[in-house]
């Protein structure tokens, strides 16, 4: 009985603790990150998009890690996802956007803002015009947007139609094909390593001094990095 009782417990516990690890912030992130990519995969035409994930670069700041990059004929989509859930309340230019719940409200970073350091860091490897990204934020959650926000931020079901209704051809097939190769060569490995790097990187960016090495050091691997590539797309 006593054994019965024992295994009940540690059963219990680990019930506990798998629960605690599902809704844990970064599980569901990585989950919402999943679901946008498998949609993206299935829907998009290969022959005129092609989909990268969880894309980490160098750049003079540190790193960055992108979501989603979309590169097709119709320009380069840069997806930040979210997996929240409650009232969402924010504005374009707010620093910080709120989520809300019945009894709490918690505050996190304005995705836009978050999402235009990652065009910038391609902007930056591939030498291109600003004009030819689509910044574009994905909400994977059953979040409720309680404020007028602008057309690039929209829930899961909104992505596809908004992709799709660029229309107008903003490259070509080679230049599709020379920038996805530019990423993919470019990025770094995904993995725990790289994902510690960042962590990394986002606490050095706060820190005046570390943040100060972490520049010079950026300059010089971007400079490696680029060597050779940074007009490859406008071939």
């Amino acid at each position: 009985m006593e054994g019965l009782i024992i295994i009940f417990i540690i059963i219990g516990a680990l019930v506990a603790l798998f629960s605690k690890w599902v809704s844990s912030p970064r599980q569901k992130g990585l989950w919402g990150e999943q679901i946008v990519h498998n949609r993206l995969k299935r829907s998009l035409d290969a022959s005129q998009y092609t989909v990268l994930h969880d894309v980490t670069l160098n750049t003079r700041r540190g790193t960055a890690q992108i979501d989603h990059i979309v590169v097709s004929l119709f320009g380069i989509f840069v997806i930040e996802t979210k997996n929240m859930s409650g009232w969402i309340f924010g504005s374009e230019f707010d620093p910080q956007w709120t989520q809300a719940f019945r009894r709490k409200k918690l505050r996190f970073q304005n995705p836009l803002r978050q999402n235009h350091a990652h065009v910038k860091a391609l902007e930056e490897l591939l030498g291109m015009d600003p004009s030819k990204f689509h910044s574009m934020v994905v909400f994977a959650g059953e979040a409720e947007f309680k404020t007028q926000l602008p057309v690039n931020v929209m829930r899961l079901g909104g992505m596809l139609p908004h992709i799709q209704s660029k229309t107008s051809q903003e490259l070509n097939v080679v230049q599709v094909k020379n920038i996805a190769n530019c990423i993919e060569s470019s990025r770094l490995t995904p993995g725990a390593e790289t994902d510690a790097l960042h962590i990394q990187s986002l606490t050095a960016k706060r820190n005046p001094v570390t943040g100060a090495i972490d520049d010079a050091r950026g300059l010089v691997s971007q400079g490696i990095q680029t060597l050779g590539m940074v007009k490859l797309a406008a071939k």
